[in-house]
């Protein structure tokens, strides 16, 4: 018997190229990971409305972690394995911080984006999910009325990464704060992981995580790739995340995630 049985795997810089495509190698290779009896899991950034093409590819009605983990649900049913939001407190400082910063704020609440002001970069991190989009006009109303799984704040890559650890320092105990990308700086509830959202798909599936692979390249990546018997980071991921775990991919443009399976999964 194969030493795991499941690959968790991030989309954005992991799977999908850097033109945010499938390659045909790392398709292939999904479809023969099913095949060989492994599960195949996409732990995602985005909320699950912008995960279609995932779920139409990978058949039957599987578990997937969204939201940076901060909701769990198997693909087709929706029946949710795991969620848990902002609190209204954490939710709202989040905002105001954001325009203390001048950086334009998303809350995701569902599958709807509520954003703190109309900017050309909100449309077009909006135009990656293709959500609707609201906008917040009074932020204690929207805290008081709305359960967000996450907040995004969108701003130039050098910025984010100067101002994340000591976001990190200030939320420490009550919000999670890493990059998805480098220009998204996110926030989820400190419970809220990733590795969580795996503990619970594990659960579901009755698997002991020493038996599970994940792959990724993110800070918000970080704790899955700990989490998991094998976590493998990508070429392309910041030597914070490479110099963490034991084993490197090959990077999202040289289908890395086809190697893992490869090499890993199926042992070829």
């Amino acid at each position: 018997m194969n030493q795991y049985q499941l690959i968790a795997i991030d989309m954005d810089g992991t799977l999908l190229d850097t033109n945010s495509q499938l390659s045909p190698a790392n398709r292939s290779a999904l479809l023969r990971a099913l095949e060989a009896g492994a599960e195949v899991v996409i732990c995602s950034g985005r909320p699950l409305c912008a995960l279609g093409e995932m779920i139409d590819l990978l058949p039957g009605d599987r578990p997937i972690a969204t939201c940076n983990g901060a909701r769990a649900v198997l693909s087709r049913s929706g029946a949710v394995l795991f969620e848990k939001g902002l609190t209204p407190e954490t939710l709202r400082e989040t905002l105001e911080l954001a325009y203390e910063h001048d950086l334009p704020a998303c809350a995701w609440v569902g599958d709807e984006i509520y954003a703190t002001f109309d900017c050309p970069q909100v449309r077009n991190y909006q135009s990656i999910s293709n959500a609707p989009l609201y906008f917040i006009d009074d932020i204690e109303d929207f805290c008081r009325d709305k359960v967000a799984l996450k907040v995004v704040w969108i701003g130039e890559p050098v910025h984010l990464a100067a101002i994340m650890v000591g976001l990190q320092s200030h939320f420490d105990g009550r919000a999670n704060v890493a990059t998805s990308r480098p220009y998204l700086l996110e926030f989820v509830d400190a419970e809220v992981s990733k590795a969580a959202a795996m503990e619970a798909i594990c659960g579901h599936l009755k698997l002991d995580p020493a038996r599970t692979i994940a792959v990724g390249d993110g800070h918000n990546d970080l704790p899955m790739l700990l989490y998991a018997g094998l976590g493998v980071a990508m070429a392309n991921a910041p030597e914070a995340v490479r110099g963490q775990v034991s084993c490197q991919a090959p990077s999202n443009d040289e289908d890395g995630v086809a190697w893992v399976i490869d090499n890993f999964l199926l042992n070829n």
